[in-house]
């Protein structure tokens, strides 16, 4: 039984998960938010349950789809997850989470 491997492969998923989100919220950020999309939704689809990759999957939505409803949905999930986690994180990251989602000039 080699435990090592497993944790290996989890951090190497990881972390391939967070270079997609980076890429894809640079996409964003550079008006590719086709591209973005593909990105944001294999981050996403690799950890389900993180905020971040929820609200910017939202936002990415927005952006290329123009699905206003959808969008605004899975921003508001992103900051029920925080608010749900918010003794395990800080105030400066909920902040931080809070502008993302709820000041996005592409949904509100």
């Amino acid at each position: 039984m080699n435990l090592g491997l497993v944790a290996e492969t989890t951090t190497d998923r990881s972390l391939a998960s967070f270079a997609e989100f980076k890429e894809g919220v640079k996409l964003l950020k550079n008006d590719y938010p086709q591209k973005a999309l593909v990105k944001l939704q294999s981050a996403f689809e690799s950890d389900k349950h993180n905020p971040y990759y929820i609200s910017f999957l939202g936002v990415s939505i927005a952006r290329a789809q123009q699905k206003w409803a959808q969008a605004s949905e899975l921003c508001e999930m992103a900051i029920q997850l925080i608010l749900r986690e918010s003794s395990s994180i800080s105030i400066s990251q909920k902040s931080t989470h809070w502008q993302v989602c709820v000041r996005c000039p592409y949904i509100n």
